[in-house]
């Protein structure tokens, strides 16, 4: 229902999604490293205009991945794909599906 909606020029209700850094209070002073894994996701940037987040919001989801795991994007989602992709136990890791997404690659054709 949800892609149906938020692509239809008519949609039967309006798609309405509050990422997680558009709350002032998820900020911390507390510098973290940032994983490897999280280096091309929405972990740095906002999913609406491509800004970067600051360092206080990125050391803040840091710190709620340390205490959540893989839990932190289903608790705090960046984007509607993220929240509707964590509301179950994914069989597959789900940051390294994302990872995979947003990478550009071509793989060369088995036969010509």
């Amino acid at each position: 229902m949800w892609k149906s909606n938020e692509d239809s020029d008519n949609p039967a209700f309006h798609c309405i999604f509050l990422p997680r850094y558009t709350d002032d209070e998820y900020v911390s002073d507390i510098y973290r490293e940032t994983p490897t894994e999280f280096q091309y996701l929405h972990t740095h940037k906002r999913s609406d205009n491509n800004q970067l987040l600051s360092q206080q919001q990125i050391n803040w989801y840091l710190e709620k991945y340390e205490e959540l795991g893989r839990k932190v994007v289903q608790e705090y989602p960046s984007t509607a794909d993220e929240a509707f992709l964590a509301t179950g136990d994914c069989v597959f890791n789900t940051t390294i599906l994302k990872n995979m997404e947003d990478l550009e690659y071509t793989v060369d054709p088995i036969y010509e």
